[in-house]
């Protein structure tokens, strides 16, 4: 009978028999049924199971086979299966990689991620695709994809995952350097600063980098995908429309033509045109051309620059013509040695160069930066302004300029809103119009202002910064001449005062000596003591006035190589006034003037050398008489003004004109001097007083209203903070001579000298010998054996500094009192003299009384020691 099984035929056949009747009863044949369909189900599974170990023997010989890596993993994710490819790849074995032990191949910075994502999958039964780093059994990762696709049954049910493995990594290394080459390439175009696009075979922008999107005005997302000839590129640089067919672009993308404009027109987006240069290079694809890539430049600047270039030659080469023009004023002011010659130069060629209607040139003749000004260059809109001679007081705009030394360049609004320019004179009124402003000063050596050179109304526009270099050099200059201009003419004036004070020298020499000579004769011939008596007074004047003459040249001598020390005390200025009046009274008297004094209503205490103060107001007085007519009156007043004395001394004589104020206490000068009307003096009286005031830390002015109108001179001295009196009293002896006459040797060079010197020794009861060399001195203090020696210094043969250190020397010499004679006076000769061994120090010519009060001195110093 035929077997089937659930309703399926099988081609076995079972066959039975039996020996019982009746044999198969219908309970046989279901009994004969039910056992041939178990032997059906039995070999049924055999067959199956069989074929189902040949199933999986296939399976695995194909899975071996295969060159990726195949696995099988059930419902819960557990991993029933690799291929021998995984074994060989990884080294595990199947104890190793089943189940889940295919996690410890993976990279342990990748396990996490695909355990987790395999699982997830797993769970929601989907296809998926995994990369990670597997470890291959050399120990070197290498990148897998792993996919795998869910299992299920005909049923539907889940039965797992089937899946491969592949070896990616050289596909991923291919991707790397692609991307790095990308990456590479993106940051060379977008850090370039010209524009670059890229366009496809459509005409549309596949590319386009930063700097090109910003120099066209857009953000680069709003052109990519868009035709940009009809964007950017539709006209002529002359502003023509250009159809796409006549575009290089376009030229390039349909017929691989490359191309390079030097000069074309780009449009921005907000309409704008945008020069520019830009290059076209074809892509080719298989020969054939498939889009263009197109760089561009925007030479707005390049343009500008072109443009300024080309100005600034033209700049360049008027710069030139005023550079040869400012070498050209440059020789001619170098050859004036005039100032207003030079002032006229720099103001003509100022005005001319610049271009301006008004330039003036003015310099500084005060302290506080009064103009005197020296010349005018008008054009002809301001011709009726030619005879303007107003002089500026140093007031307003002007004294800012002289004042700080700096350059002003000024429109007209920034001029009138300058705080100084409304106020700059008196003369405002009647000044010409002025439209805008450049001044600059005229710097002398040590930056000591000499004036400045100003320009107004410029033809063209306002005064630029150049304009300000090229009168700044002019000024230059110009100041250099000027200054040699002063120098020049100081150095006349120095040479024409030098040759005024030889005359005058000689003529005051000429004026006592001539009644000194005539005295000589006269005591010759005098035929009565009375005759020698009066002839002997009038010698002794002209001798004092000689005298008085050369002491004034040494003091200025003195002074001027700072040799001078004042012996400073405290002095009361009434008793300086005193003792100038005595020494000036005579000529004041002999004149005839009225004296008028007005001595301090306090008593004012000065830190002074109360000599030189009273040579100070003595010079003062002198001068006030010399030059006040017979009859004059003459005014001395001293009065405490605030933390300073002031001494006044006032006439009304001759007075000064503006130009002496400036010179009056200049060495050798005398303002109204001539030799027909000698007022007698060298000059040197101011000088000497204004450097001894000036040595007290005080200063003194002249003011003078002019000729005629008499002159003030006004000397300042500080108070000391505290004026303390110190009452010195001093002991006065009458005799002027020695109570025991002395053995005084008398040694000098000068003859007459010596022999006048010891007569009026011996007249005062002294026995006095003379010798006149300095080895003669050394014999006569052996044989003479004096008790004081007057010993000159300039001595021939041994100086008077030798003869005394010989004489100190000399233990046989004892008790020899010492005295230098010289014409020299300074501290330094004392000094010297007392180290020599000098014990006292006369300076030439010796007068009377001086020489009796040493007397007496020595007479003391010998009675002491005898």
């Amino acid at each position: 009978m035929t077997l089937t099984r659930f309703g399926l035929e099988e081609r076995d056949v079972l066959v039975t028999g039996s020996q019982r009747a009746g044999f198969p009863t219908e309970d046989d044949r279901l009994l004969l049924e039910l056992a041939a369909n178990q032997v059906t189900v039995i070999a049924q599974q055999q067959r199956s199971e069989q074929a189902l170990q040949q199933s999986e023997e296939l399976f695995r010989g194909f899975a071996n086979a295969a060159p990726a890596m195949l696995w099988v993993t059930e419902p819960d994710g557990f991993c029933s299966f690799l291929s021998q490819g995984w074994y060989e790849f990884t080294g595990q074995d199947e104890e190793e990689g089943l189940g889940f032990g295919w996690l410890n191949a993976v990279h342990p910075e990748d396990r996490e991620e695909a355990s987790k994502n395999f699982l997830f999958a797993n769970e929601r039964k989907e296809e998926f695709f995994l990369e990670y780093r597997l470890r291959r059994a050399d120990g070197v990762y290498r990148w897998i994809i792993d996919a795998g696709r869910p299992r299920f049954s005909l049923e539907g049910q889940f039965l797992g995952y089937a899946g491969n493995l592949l070896d990616i990594t050289d596909r991923k290394q291919v991707e790397k350097d692609l991307q790095e080459s990308r990456e590479y390439l993106r940051a060379i175009f977008e850090s370039v600063g010209d524009g670059l696009y890229v366009m496809g075979p459509d005409f549309r922008c596949t590319y386009l980098n930063p700097a090109g999107a910003a120099m066209l005005g857009y953000q680069a997302r709003e052109l990519l995908g868009r035709h940009l000839h009809d964007i950017i590129h539709h006209t002529h640089p002359g502003g023509g429309h250009r159809a796409v067919s006549e575009s290089p672009v376009a030229l390039a993308v349909r017929e691989g033509v490359p191309a390079r404009v030097d000069d074309d027109v780009f449009w921005r987006k907000d309409g704008r045109p945008v020069p520019v240069t830009y290059s076209v290079s074809p892509i080719m694809v298989d020969g054939r051309p498939a889009g263009a890539v197109v760089a561009y430049r925007d030479v707005t600047e390049q343009k500008q620059s072109e443009e300024k270039m080309a100005a600034l030659l033209g700049t360049e080469k008027g710069r030139a013509v005023l550079l040869a023009r400012v070498a050209n004023a440059s020789k001619s002011m170098n050859v004036e040695w005039s100032v207003d010659s030079i002032a006229r130069i720099l103001t003509e060629e100022a005005r001319s160069m610049l271009g301006a209607h008004q330039a003036v040139t003015s310099v500084t003749i005060s302290e506080n930066w009064a103009q005197a000004i020296r010349a005018v260059s008008l054009s002809d809109k301001y011709a009726h302004y030619h005879a303007y001679s107003e002089k500026p007081d140093g007031s307003g705009i002007y004294m800012e300029v002289c004042r700080t030394n700096c350059p002003m360049r000024m429109t007209q609004q920034e001029m009138e809103a300058h705080p100084a320019w409304k106020g700059f004179g008196k003369h405002a009124k009647d000044h010409p119009p002025m439209r805008g402003w450049l001044a600059v000063p005229l710097i002398g050596h040590g930056g000591k202002n000499l004036g400045l050179v100003q320009l107004t109304d410029k033809t063209q526009g306002e005064f630029t910064e150049e304009d300000e270099a090229i009168l700044v050099q002019l000024a230059a200059i110009a100041s250099a001449g000027i200054e040699n201009a002063y120098l020049y003419e100081q150095v006349r004036e120095q040479d024409r005062r030098k040759d005024e004070f030889l005359a005058t020298l000689a003529h005051e020499l000429r004026n006592p000596l001539a009644p000194v000579r005539n005295g000589l004769a006269v005591l010759k011939l005098a035929p009565s003591m009375e005759a020698t008596v009066r002839t002997r007074e009038i010698m002794e004047r002209q001798v004092e006035h000689m005298v008085h003459l050369i002491d004034d040249l040494l003091d200025v001598s003195r002074i001027t190589s700072g040799k001078v020390q004042l012996k400073k005390e405290w002095v009361d200025v009434r008793a300086v006034l005193d003792a100038a009046l005595e020494l000036s009274r005579p000529l004041i008297k002999e004149n005839q003037h009225r004296l008028f004094i007005s001595n301090p209503k306090e008593s004012l205490l000065l830190d002074a050398d109360p000599t030189r103060m009273t040579q100070v107001v003595s010079n003062l007085l002198n001068n006030a008489a010399k030059y006040t007519s017979k009859g004059g009156q003459i005014e001395l007043s001293a009065e405490r003004d605030g933390s300073e004395v002031i001494i006044r001394v006032r006439d009304n004589g001759v007075g000064l004109t503006s130009e002496a104020l400036l010179e009056v206490f200049e060495l050798f000068s005398q303002v109204g001097k001539t030799l027909d009307r000698s007022q007698g003096g060298l000059g040197i009286g101011l000088a000497l007083v204004k450097r001894l005031v000036e040595m007290h830390n005080g200063s003194i002015t002249a003011e003078s209203q002019g000729l005629g109108q008499g002159s003030t001179f006004v000397v300042r001295l500080p108070l000391p903070p505290t004026q303390i009196i110190k009452r010195q009293v001093a002991g006065a002896g009458d005799s002027c001579t020695l109570s025991v006459p002395r053995h005084i040797l008398v040694v000098d060079d000068n003859v007459d000298g010596a022999e006048t010197l010891a007569m009026l020794l011996m007249m005062s009861g002294h026995t006095v010998e003379t010798v006149h060399t300095g080895p003669d001195a050394l014999k006569a203090a052996q044989t003479f054996q004096p008790d004081v020696m007057f010993l000159d210094i300039g001595l021939p043969g041994l100086s008077g500094y030798e003869v005394a250190q010989q004489l100190r020397s000399d233990s046989n010499i004892k008790g020899l009192i010492l005295v230098a004679l010289t014409g020299w006076g300074s501290e330094e000769d004392r000094r010297r003299a007392r180290t020599a061994g000098f014990d006292y120090h006369l300076t030439k010519p010796v007068e009377i009384e001086k020489l009796q009060g040493l007397l007496s001195e020595i007479d003391q110093e010998l009675t002491t020691k005898s």
